[in-house]
């Protein structure tokens, strides 16, 4: 008989006598906590969610498909891969993620359970290097921005606002921390080696090592820029000037490779309070209109209403074409079509903040700040037991701004694993 199988108290008799006693001085050992019962290993090598950051992946992730397929047109050192093991005793190890070749390129996933048993999921990763920067790109989740922008990540970097707004770089272990760019800033964008960013109401750039800061003066359209939201998607800068001359205040768009001689493009008249760009339309809360939600076409043209509800917030959820939204009048959690074609619905009420990442809803209300998932709300994890607000998805943390007890706002930032039963956040500013 094994000594691991022994249960606390129990007596194992032998025939020899001396056996017996020995039996009796190892259950004795055992009830006094002296000996420890052998514990049953684990074989759970699943994973249960996969992320790579800024990226997509096909098909859709399923801890039983081990097969993923991928195509980059970046310049890029590594992705940025989160890989949840379904069993948190089980250790992941990530083979392949580094000095990509022109072709397809194996990264490698392997899970190892407890017990030894080991699964391998791999994602074939198509690279095209491109001699441009990033066109194909977003320069941040439109998720993000929608948020204030104050985390993104590129390669093995993750740039993010401090307490102050300050913009600090530094790799994804926590080394080579520096700060770049100036306090007070909001909406980071990175496309290739730049940051692109809004202080003080105007557009800004830096180089990723905090060189060749300079404000864009070729922004400016006859008055003063008031820069409020900023995202770079597929080329091109796409900024809400909101000046007081109504003539000037406008959504525009840029070339990201501008020059001296390249002026700004008015793709509406209509003043964004917060924009989203996905494909070939600008989607935009419309400051003109109660904040219903617009669409217009990345290029200008006709802008159309898609909902008669006013928005204080919102994210597009691409996998089935829905817009989430909080209302600006009733602090509800509403969901739609982003083709207007359904009537909104509510999904959570006294919602004051969120922000989507797939099926997992990130939120705030007045009292406390949890996630939950859209598939069963009725399970979720809090992080905080107070509001909180500016979410920014990035690599493997959800960073966030709260309020602490001394009533000053600060940058915190938690693990970005939603299964687990309790979330702890960390001061990062």
């Amino acid at each position: 008989m094994k000594i691991g199988s022994l249960k606390p108290g129990k007596i194992i008799k032998f025939a020899v006598g001396a056996a017996v006693i020995a039996g009796l001085i190892i259950a004795a050992l055992i009830v006094n906590g002296l000996l420890t019962e052998k514990t049953s290993a684990v074989s759970d090598c699943n994973l249960t969610a996969l992320y790579i950051e800024q990226y997509s992946f096909s098909p859709e992730f399923d801890k039983n498909t081990l097969q993923y397929e991928m195509k980059v047109m970046d310049t890029i050192d590594k992705l940025q891969i989160t890989a949840v093991p379904e069993d948190t005793t089980a250790k992941v190890k990530i083979l392949g993620n580094m000095n990509y070749t022109e072709g397809k390129n194996i990264v490698t996933i392997i899970v190892t359970a407890s017990d030894g048993n080991k699964k391998t999921y791999e994602i074939t990763v198509d690279y095209e290097p491109s001699s441009y920067i990033d066109t194909a790109f977003k320069g941040n989740l439109g998720e993000n921005l929608m948020n204030g922008g104050i985390a993104a990540v590129k390669g093995d970097y993750v740039f993010y606002l401090n307490d102050d707004g300050e913009i600090y770089r530094q790799k994804s272990d926590g080394s080579s921390r520096l700060m770049i760019g100036p306090a007070g800033s909001s909406h980071i964008n990175v496309i290739g080696n730049n940051v692109y960013f809004i202080n003080d109401y105007s557009v800004y750039t830096v180089r990723t090592d905090g060189t060749q800061l300079r404000e864009l003066e070729n922004y400016k359209t006859g008055n003063a820029l008031h820069a409020r939201y900023l995202m770079i998607y597929n080329g091109y800068i796409y900024y809400s000037n909101a000046t007081s001359a109504r003539n000037t205040s406008s959504l525009y768009r840029i070339p990201v490779d501008y020059d001296e001689t390249v002026t700004s493009t008015r793709v509406s008249k209509s003043v964004p309070y917060q924009l989203i760009v996905n494909e070939d339309t600008v989607y935009f809360i419309n400051d003109d209109d109660g904040n219903r939600i617009y669409t217009v076409p990345v290029n200008g043209g006709k802008t159309s209403a898609i909902s008669d509800v006013g928005a204080a917030a919102f994210c597009l959820k691409e996998e089935d074409e829905t817009i989430y939204f909080i209302g600006v009048n009733d602090s509800v959690l509403y969901r739609m079509k982003w083709d207007g074609s359904e009537e909104p619905v509510t999904v959570k009420e006294g919602v004051t903040a969120f922000t989507l990442d797939g099926d997992y809803v990130i939120c705030s209300t007045e009292s406390e700040s949890f996630v939950f998932n859209l598939k069963s709300d009725d399970v979720k994890v809090n992080f905080a037991d107070r509001p909180t607000d500016s979410y920014s998805i990035t690599g493997s943390y959800v960073y966030f701004r709260m309020k602490d007890d001394d009533g000053v706002t600060r940058v915190y930032r938690f693990l970005r694993n939603y299964s687990a039963d309790e979330i702890t956040p960390n001061h990062v500013g």
